[in-house]
């Protein structure tokens, strides 16, 4: 045993059990030590039965050779923690004497063997610690320094399991692991107070438990766990930084066992150096991040500056094309050379601009930049949208004038856009907006001229409509031949642009929508002359076209006003033909008397004609006349008083009654009211007026006295005929 001594505990251990069978004439001997509160067999580690445990716990207490009925003799090692089972009960007590110095040099020689392996452990500590120190000092790479942590601590403290926790918040999450069984082990997070390394992050102080699962120190949130690795101990230690847990360094044992001292000295030691090895792996990857991010920054700045010159340089060039006032050819040129694509200006219905030639491959792009244009984001973003169409690039960039699209920038090249295209085409779409706004400008000075020449042409004297007769002719306005004045009213504006959901800014803007659609229409069928607006009336010179040439072009013009603007009404008043422009300023008193009866009389719906108002014509031109106004004093007066406190119901029945031609029944059902009402509110009417409705004469002196009510200054603008 002295020998064996030399070579290690379980050398020991197995001589010994070899010796007190020689001295015993071969019974069999086995060694049995405890650990934690059961017993083991020396030679396998296995489990002692657990009656034999009890028995030999009692045993233990003697510290003297004792009998074990039908186990054998038990011979304790020096300490009651460890000796030697003979499996002879019957042995004879002379041989008692021998098995007591066999059994104190067993535990001599446990001894000799225990320092021994303590001074080759503490050369390998130093060896280890030596190893992880000059590790630390090579790398800093932080998931190669934990491994080795946990490989010098597993060899160390002859652990089964290693793990690092590294702090995250409030938790613990399991950072490095060797010698685990599941996968669960290697992703388990964990909170305060919960298993041992909770346990370790709450107190701050290194833990020992010898059995795991009956420890009464221990949370047992995770027994599941810990019956899956088959964990029976464990020793935890805090890894500490300027005063900060910021993790917990843990082993743990799958056989009974008692960790030492001389183990927690070690893992406190080993936790250090894991706790410096996080720290300076810390420091050296913030180190890293900040040389990064100072690169990306200095990459990110040069990119800029590259952008920024060569935005100046795009900007330089366009901005001469446009100040020299070259037009938009000569800008899709320069635009071209900087994207190197081909560039055309498209108006919003993707046509080419004016001056601009439609380029061989618009046909094969149309489509897919027509349902681009679908899409209301494409304007509101002001960015550029880039399609791929076989072997070829296109994109489509919105000029915007006062955040609204006046057309688009469309390229198409062989490759895909660059910055510097994005560049050109973004400066292209601004000098593309500055020539609109310039262009419109121009358009809006030449527009106020037009209407001070209208205006004078049909309003002024003599001298001024002979001025504006020259300027006209110098402005190259033809104003020869037969011509008309066209009136237009604009109802129900006021309402539509007080709604929560308008958004004009000005109604200069909605009410120049139609204005608009009036020129374009006018224009095409070109009989357009001049034209202009005042607040919700528009006034134009058209050609001379007969009344059913003037009907239709105003039905499909006021067809596509109210599809784009509905709820409001229109109503229109034409003049008769005049071939002098002498004869303009009585054209536009008979444009505004038939817009009168338009909207007053309404003889055909919303438009009235001057040469088809009959005698409404002579009533128009006479209603300011006295002896008129006393006529309809005289027929109606007591009516009007009558009507003035019943919300003129008489009067209404008498305008139904003639527009329903003097037929009671459909006048009843026209105001849906009982056949008798009727009869009784015309009654009433001749009883006021003195008048014979059954008599033709009387028939017409009313008909005419309601017509002049409804054209007079006093009238309620509701009568019609």
């Amino acid at each position: 045993m002295a020998k064996a001594a030399l070579t290690g505990e379980n050398a020991v251990k197995k001589v010994a059990a070899s010796c007190f069978s020689d001295l015993v004439a071969g019974v069999e001997a086995r060694v049995v030590e405890r650990g934690g509160r059961s017993w083991t067999y020396g030679d396998d580690e296995s489990l002692v039965p657990e009656a034999l445990s009890r028995q030999l716990e009692d045993a233990s207490l003697s510290h003297d050779v004792v009998r074990i009925s039908s186990a054998g003799i038990f011979v304790p090692a020096k300490t009651a923690r460890i000796g030697v089972l003979l499996g002879e009960p019957d042995l004879h007590s002379k041989y008692w004497p021998s098995l007591r110095i066999l059994g104190t040099g067993f535990g001599m020689a446990l001894d000799a063997a225990r320092q021994a392996q303590g001074k080759v452990g503490a050369l390998e500590e130093v060896a280890g610690f030596q190893e992880i120190s000059d590790l630390l000092l090579r790398t800093k790479c932080l998931d190669e320094l934990l491994l080795s942590i946990c490989r010098e601590t597993l060899r160390l403290l002859s652990a089964d399991i290693c793990g690092v926790f590294l702090r995250e918040g409030d938790d613990l999450v399991m950072r490095d692991c060797l010698g685990n069984k599941t996968s669960l082990l290697r992703t388990i997070k964990i909170g305060h107070g919960k298993g041992l390394a909770g346990r370790v992050l709450t107190t701050g102080k290194p833990c020992v438990v010898t059995d795991y699962l009956t420890s009464e120190a221990l949370s047992q949130d995770y027994a599941d766990l810990v019956r899956a690795e088959h964990i029976r101990s464990a020793l935890g230690s805090p890894l500490r930084v300027n005063g900060e847990i910021i993790g917990v360094l843990e082993v743990w044992r799958r056989q009974p066992s008692t960790f030492t001292e001389a183990d927690v000295r070690r893992i406190v030691s080993l936790s250090s150096l894991a706790a410096i090895a996080v720290h300076n792996s810390e420091a050296h990857e913030k180190q890293l991040l900040a040389v990064k991010q100072l690169s990306i920054a200095n990459a990110k700045l040069s990119e800029r500056y590259a952008v920024a010159r060569q935005w100046a340089h795009v900007t330089d060039e366009v901005l001469s094309v446009v100040v020299a006032g070259e037009g938009l050819p000569a800008l899709a040129q320069v635009v071209s050379r900087f994207a190197n694509a081909d560039v055309t200006f498209l108006t919003t219905d993707l046509e080419p601009m004016p001056g601009i030639e439609k380029p061989p491959w618009l046909a094969t792009a149309l489509p897919t930049l027509e349902e681009a244009i679908k899409n209301p984001n494409a304007v509101r973003a002001g960015k550029t949208k880039t399609f791929k169409l076989d072997d070829f690039w296109t994109s489509l960039h919105p000029v915007l004038v006062v955040r609204n699209c006046v057309g688009w920038v469309c390229t198409w090249a062989r490759a895909a856009p660059s910055m510097e295209n994005e560049i050109a085409v973004g400066q292209a779409a601004v000098a593309c907006g500055l020539y609109h706004m310039e262009r419109r400008a121009a358009a809006r000075a030449q527009a106020l001229t037009k209407a001070a020449i209208l205006w004078d042409l049909l309003e002024g004297d003599s001298v001024t409509r002979q001025t504006a007769a020259l300027c006209a002719k110098d402005m190259q306005i033809d104003l020869s031949g037969s011509l008309r004045v066209v009136h237009g009213i604009v109802q129900g504006a006021e309402q539509i642009l007080s709604a929560p959901a308008f958004d004009a800014e000005k109604p200069e803007v909605w009410l120049g929508g139609i204005y608009d659609a009036f020129e374009r229409e006018f224009d095409a069928q070109g009989v357009l002359r001049l034209m202009t607006g005042r607040g919700n009336q528009l006034v134009a010179i058209v050609d001379g076209q007969s009344t059913d040439r003037m009907r239709s072009m105003l039905s499909v013009l006021e067809a596509k006003i109210l599809c784009d603007t509905p709820g409001i009404y229109l109503y229109w008043g034409v003049s008769a033909p005049c071939t002098t422009l002498s004869r303009l300023k009585a054209a536009h008193s008979e444009a505004a008397s038939a817009t009168l009866v338009a909207r007053k009389i309404a003889l055909s719906g919303n438009l009235a004609i001057h040469e088809e108002l009959g005698i409404v014509e002579l009533l128009t031109k006479m209603r300011s006349d006295k002896e008129l106004e006393q006529f309809v004093s005289d027929s109606l007066g007591r009516v009007m008083s009558h009507d003035a406190t019943r919300h003129g119901k008489i009067m209404r029945t008498v305008k139904s009654y003639f527009e329903c031609n003097c037929n009671r029944l459909a006048t009843a059902k026209d105001l849906r009211v009982h056949e008798k009402t009727v009869k009784y509110r015309l009654d009433r009417f001749e009883a006021l007026t003195g008048f014979d409705l059954g008599s033709h004469e009387d028939r017409v002196r009313a008909h005419l006295a309601i017509a002049m009510y409804a054209l007079s200054p006093t009238g309620d603008g509701t009568a019609t005929v």
